[in-house]
């Protein structure tokens, strides 16, 4: 049955289109009787308006007003450019907006412009302003005069706008405090904050989300009241100099508001840009100028561009009476996570079961461990595209059985009909198959059936509550990409006008619907790569909806840098397809591959894993950027089974997800360990100004803190080099082994034990001098001495009396010592974390544990990772070492069940990288390295980096 229309209710009320049209506008002039007549033909027709089509249909110009304080700050003036941008791009979208200041203080000024908006209303109003009685009452006459209202920076809840545009002021004050607490040093401090006004809502709340975290977690810093300085950067420098030259115990400023060049002014003046820490809001010329300078330490940042274009967005969806996207309202704040794993169902939908029907398959995706789908809109054994660009109910229905099965619906695909949109005439009986029967062999009825093909796939995904879209471009100059024979001049030119052409319809209706529209960037479409991309987004004017879907095997077989690539595109990636490839050329062949088969291509698809895609470099760089959207397997392996490479894709992309989002601004603190460090035996044994270089490498790499090898110096060393790591702001453990028979605390000889155990004492006072958290190590024995047995009895009461002693001299300097069971080709004192544990026990310290390492558990443990509960309760200590003792991951330790094991025995302590080379002779000849384990020691800790963080984020998710 078709959908009723205006035609059919005036039918059936017997009354005249306009009529119809004068009730559903709500307009005067309609007699009582009639308008009931109209409303029970609506209810018996069930006519469901589609307000955005009329709009459309009558070409309906939308009138906004945009109502900004006008305080001289850097970001307000961001947010007009942003305005002023979003003017004059959206005047072909039949969008007029106007934009009014009033004086920041002056809220009187505000409401009176506001009463005049009432009495001549627009049809939306995006208002950022302080949340007063007056301007509460102003706001609600305008929302009874027909305007929606949407705040935008700060909320108006008590204005019942039921909107906002904003990040989250509470979270980002949570999180500006765990920040400011990480940085500072643990001791008594005062911490000032600043912020423009306290009856902006934005302030207050970020300064209640500051207190929250201040309370919880960083009882010994002071927190003062609030300076407030009204947005002027001169009383921020006047006002922050005296309160520094006043209050010298101030160790960190967090600025809630803006006068951001008066802090710094301040700050320079008194010469304590080194010395104080600082939190910010808003990245701009002065602040990142700040972060450069050393002067500001980190700074939330929201987008300008993105607040106005959510805004309109929302103004425009409610004046159509239209459902809101929740995305179009949520201004991304930073550290999102990737959402998956998720799977692409061309590839395995068919005849047979389970792929047969969208009940057993989506049974099926989530029995391999998938969490979403994307679904190929062509396929109707799946998905009835009609259906669902006419009826919210089926997508309602569809989406629920997805979520009855285990699996979310993450986005339509037209791939096959987006190529049909345009295609070169070499291409038609190639591509005939991929269009309705109907329409075979006709070029233009085909490209008029692709068209109405992908508009419906973009209104069946509003319908759905999805705000991406997947396609291809189609392509008109594919035929030409290599230029021989010579092209004539201007041919690519008008392709990719003609190109632009036939989607900026799409692309508009796209707009229409709150629906981002994602290409795939893919050889044999005219948009296949970057400068393709390009040339298409140039001609469309920089349409909004224009994104790209992100695959990097497509790059991979280009040999195209698809690291680069995220780079440079990552604001317009909205979508990922996780493909593997490989490209191996040889004498034979190469990118082109010689008009071979998939399987005996040089470049061809491969499972995850199994080709030569960095997942690792792409996944930290897709969240790095923000990126939160779907992480999609698109399986198309030349070799493997596809049910074994779905089931595989699952488990390799749910390793690969970074979590980070709860971590950023709910709980800073729910990641458990912050603390991930590295052992400097790679490079020294005794740590001097000479190793600076390694140092900084380190802490730009992003390590909390280094393990200090104990090997010579005196206490003085350590106290001084303690000193230059708090410059570097670099925590620190450190690392000691008995170095000769002389001072061993087992020896069968008095002297030697008694000078073994003042030894013990000398490596507890320079490891406080370091200021170090942690002293770990095989100090029980020399390395390399072994007794043709196990230790005696007496031994092991010798280890247990010189280690009691040792852990009582440690005592009330903050000092842990954690004791390493070395694997039996080193030592034969203490092999295994249960023997550790044992004497963990015997010598019975709360500041004495073991330090559980992962390359001598895999020689000597039956079960390294279960081991870990058994022994958590005695462990102070992990050491990150691969079974070769070379890169972290690249050898076969299972690291991620590791993590796992660890955060679910609730261990918070370091996480120490630690790894061995040739660097020093000595150390590769105890640890028996004589042959290269890694091409660089800045690749290993940078891999290894990535490997911990990623890994400890991830095993969150698991526990």
């Amino acid at each position: 049955m078709s959908r009723p229309t205006v035609h059919d209710i005036a039918q059936t009320a017997g009354v005249s289109l306009a009529t119809v049209d004068r009730v559903l506008n709500k307009r005067p002039g309609v007699r009582a009787k009639t308008i009931s007549r109209v409303n029970d033909a609506i209810e018996q027709l069930g006519y469901v308006r589609d307000v955005a089509a009329a709009n459309l249909a009558r070409q309906r110009t939308y009138d906004f007003t945009c109502i900004l304080p006008d305080a001289p700050t850097e970001f307000l003036s961001e947010l007009r450019a942003a305005i002023s941008e979003s003017a004059a791009m959206t005047a072909m979208e039949r969008m007029r907006i106007a934009v009014r200041t009033y004086p920041a203080d002056d809220t009187h000024a505000l409401a009176d412009m506001m009463g005049a908006l009432a009495k001549a209303p627009p049809d939306g109003l995006a208002l950022m302003a302080p949340e007063t009685p007056r301007v509460r009452d102003a706001v609600r006459r305008v929302m009874a005069a027909g305007t929606s209202v949407v705040p935008v920076v700060a909320d108006l809840p008590t204005a019942g706008c039921g909107h906002f545009v904003g990040i989250n002021n509470v979270a980002a004050g949570r999180t500006a405090a765990t920040l400011l607490g990480r940085f500072l040093p643990v001791a008594p401090a005062s911490v000032l904050v600043i912020a423009g006004s306290m009856s902006a809502r934005d302030h207050a709340e970020r300064r209640l989300g500051f207190d929250q975290v201040m309370a919880e977690r960083f009882g010994h810093l002071h927190v003062m009241p609030t300076l407030e300085c009204h947005d002027r950067g001169d009383l921020v420098t006047a006002q922050v100099t005296r309160l520094l030259s006043k209050h010298p115990g101030i160790g960190g400023v967090y600025s809630a508001g803006a006068g951001n060049h008066g802090l710094v002014q301040a700050l320079n003046a008194a010469g304590a840009s080194d010395r104080v820490t600082v939190i910010a809001h808003e990245l701009t010329d002065c602040t990142r100028a700040a972060l450069t300078d050393g002067t500001f330490d980190a700074v939330i940042a929201q987008n300008p561009g993105h607040i106005v274009r959510s805004a309109l967005r929302v103004l425009k969806a409610d004046v159509d009476g239209m459902e809101t996207i929740p995305s179009q309202e949520r201004i991304r704040e930073t550290m999102k996570t990737i959402k998956g794993p998720a799977l692409f169902l061309a590839q395995f939908a068919g005849d047979e079961a389970p792929f047969n029907s969208w009940d057993a398959i989506t049974k099926w995706a989530a029995d391999c461990g998938y969490k979403g789908v994307q679904v190929p809109s062509w396929d109707g054994r799946l998905f009835d595209l009609a259906k669902a660009a006419e009826s919210k109910d089926y997508c309602d229905e569809f989406k629920g059985k997805g979520a009855e099965n285990g699996v979310e619906v993450t986005e339509l695909s037209t791939h096959l009909q987006g190529q049909l949109v345009a295609v070169h005439p070499a291409y038609d009986a190639a591509f005939d198959g991929f269009a309705d029967p109907s329409v075979h062999g006709n070029p233009k009825a085909r490209q008029e059936w692709a068209v109405d093909q992908v508009m419906k796939a973009i209104t069946a995904s509003r319908n759905m509550g999805i705000g991406a879209h997947v396609t291809f471009s189609g392509a008109l100059a594919w035929p030409y990409v290599y230029p021989w024979p010579q092209r004539p001049a201007g041919l690519v030119e008008a392709a990719f006008d003609e190109l632009a052409a036939r989607w900026r319809p799409i692309l508009d209706h796209a707009e229409e619907n709150g629906v981002d529209v994602c290409y795939e960037i893919h050889p044999g479409e005219d948009l296949h790569d970057g400068i393709t991309f390009e040339m298409f987004l140039e001609r469309l004017g920089g349409h909004a909806r224009c994104n790209m879907l992100y695959d990097p095997s497509h790059y991979v077989l280009q040999a195209l840098d698809y690291l680069d690539n995220i780079d440079i595109y990552h604001d317009r990636i909205k979508m990922f397809h996780v493909k593997d490839a490989e490209l191996n050329p040889t004498g034979r062949q190469g990118v082109y591959g010689g008009y071979q088969s998939w399987v005996d291509r040089a470049g061809r698809f491969r499972s995850l894993g199994d080709g030569q895609v960095d997942f690792g470099a792409v996944f930290s760089k897709l969240t790095q950027y923000d990126f939160d959207g779907w992480a999609v397997v698109e399986w198309e392996c030349a070799l493997k089974h596809p049910e074994d490479g779905a089931r595989e894709g699952a488990a390799f992309v749910d390793a690969h997800i970074i979590r980070v989002t709860e971590h950023a601004f709910d709980d800073f603190a729910g990641a458990g360990t912050d603390d991930i460090g590295f052992n400097l035996l790679l490079w020294t044994t005794h740590v001097t100004d000479a190793d600076t270089v390694v140092l900084e490498q380190l802490k730009a790499a992003g390590y909390d803190g280094i393990e200090v090898p104990l090997f010579e110096g005196d206490e003085a060393h350590y106290a001084a080099l303690g000193s230059r790591l708090d410059g570097l702001e670099l925590d620190r453990t450190a690392v000691a082994i008995v170095q000769d028979e002389a001072r061993n605390p087992i020896s069968g000889d008095r002297a030697c034990r008694r000078a073994g155990v003042d030894y013990l004492k000398w490596l507890v006072d320079c490891s406080a001098a370091l200021g170090a958290e942690v002293l770990c190590g095989p100090f029980y024995q020399p390395l390399g001495v072994f007794s043709g047995s196990g230790p005696t009895d007496a031994e092991w009461d010798r280890i247990v009396a010189a280690h009691t002693e040792m852990a009582a001299h440690a005592a009330g300097s903050g000092l842990t010592i954690a004791v390493e069971p070395l694997n039996r080709f080193e030592c034969y004192a203490l092999n295994t974390a249960e023997r550790a544990a044992a004497l963990a026990r015997a010598v019975g310290s709360d500041n004495y544990g073991y330090l559980y390492d992962t390359f001598h558990a895999n020689i000597e443990e039956k079960d390294p990772v279960g081991v870990i509960a058994e022994t958590a309760g005695q462990m102070a200590h992990v050491h990150i070492s691969e079974n070769d003792r070379g890169t972290p991951g690249r050898g076969h330790i299972d690291f991620q069940a590791t993590f796992d094991a660890l955060r679910r025995a609730g261990y918070d302590g370091w996480l120490t990288v630690e790894a061995f080379g040739h660097a020093l002779p000595d150390i590769a000849a105890a640890t028996k390295v004589w042959r290269p384990l890694f091409d660089s020691e800045a690749q290993v800790f940078t891999e290894a980096i990535a490997l911990v963080r990623g890994g400890w984020m991830a095993s969150e998710a698991h526990a």
